[in-house]
């Protein structure tokens, strides 16, 4: 009976395993370098976006300060300075609701 020994060339196969493992330790190595440069990078954006932020609330505060310092200026006689007049015949408009017009009562 003849067997065959089948020879397997273990050198090229630890070779090949040595280059994967660091190829994954290259992928692994770059990918960490762009993701914590990403975080840097949003955490810088985010901390731009908030001193804009407080910019524009002072910007609107300032403007509802003047919003409020105007309205208080408008009165009565400066309306009549205008050109306003009191109303003489007021009128309201105004509408019966649906529901006012059904009863449950059987008497009616």
């Amino acid at each position: 009976m003849k067997t065959k020994t089948l020879k397997i060339n273990t050198k090229n196969i630890e070779q090949k395993l040595i280059w994967g493992v660091f190829g994954l330790l290259l992928f692994f190595s770059i990918s960490y370098v762009y993701f914590i440069n990403q975080t840097i990078l949003n955490i810088v954006a985010r901390e731009n976006l908030e001193g804009d932020i407080v910019a524009l609330n002072s910007e609107i505060s300032e403007m509802e300060f003047e919003y409020i310092a105007q309205k208080n200026k408008i009165t009565l006689s400066y309306a009549y300075s205008v050109g306003f007049k009191d109303a003489n015949n007021v009128k309201f408009a105004s509408r019966k609701l649906v529901g006012q017009g059904l009863s449950l009562r059987s008497d009616q």
